[in-house]
């Protein structure tokens, strides 16, 4: 378990890989902690990461995390929190990966990619099989998601309307792996 703040601020702390045996993030544990750059976490059992909606409480408000990778992740949110806002102003993001085969990520809550607005990032989620969506990583308006079925590691493609809203004449071979897409969620293109 890594504490409530355990890490907050510490601007020159610089860490790669969460242990294997790591369990529970707690909320604010790297709030501030610009030096982290990428992060692994791949973990035997679930890792459960806690956010709330008290921006100062984000684990992983780190403006230069470019890289992630969890491995076996649910995202939760702190009781008494209506969301779980977990990668807060990661304005670096370039790749995030939610689950893996074998292991399906098992919670998405409202707001976790909040104010991570920039352009060419990709957000990759393992679902259980015959899901098709669980819930919209809110926040991340200009990412590329993509959706794996996490029994098999195929893409389960869904459509998000943030991306496309309000674009009536788009070609559908404009969409991303538009052969595959199996899924095209309620006014994608409203």
């Amino acid at each position: 378990t890594i504490e409530k703040e355990a890490f907050k601020n510490c601007k020159k702390i610089s860490i790669s890989n969460i242990p294997s045996t790591c369990t529970k993030i707690d909320i604010g544990a790297f709030y501030g902690c610009e030096a982290i750059t990428s992060v692994t976490a791949n973990t035997t059992n679930t890792l459960y990461i806690y956010g709330t909606d008290k921006e100062t409480d984000i684990p992983f408000g780190c403006k230069n995390l470019k890289n992630a990778y969890f491995s076996n992740v649910s995202i939760r949110h702190e009781q008494g929190s209506w969301n779980g806002t977990i990668f807060n102003e990661c304005t670096s993001l370039e790749s995030i990966t939610l689950g893996s085969v074998g292991h399906p990520v098992e919670g998405l809550q409202a707001r976790t990619f909040r104010n991570c607005t920039q352009k060419d990032f990709t957000i990759k989620i393992y679902v259980k099989d015959g899901v098709t969506s669980l819930g919209g990583p809110w926040g991340a308006t200009n990412a590329t998601i993509e959706y794996y079925n996490a029994a098999t590691g195929e893409l389960v493609n869904v459509i998000w309307g943030t991306k496309y809203s309000g674009n009536k004449d788009i070609n559908w071979t404009e969409l991303p792996n538009a052969d595959k897409i199996t899924v095209i969620r309620a006014n994608a293109f409203d």
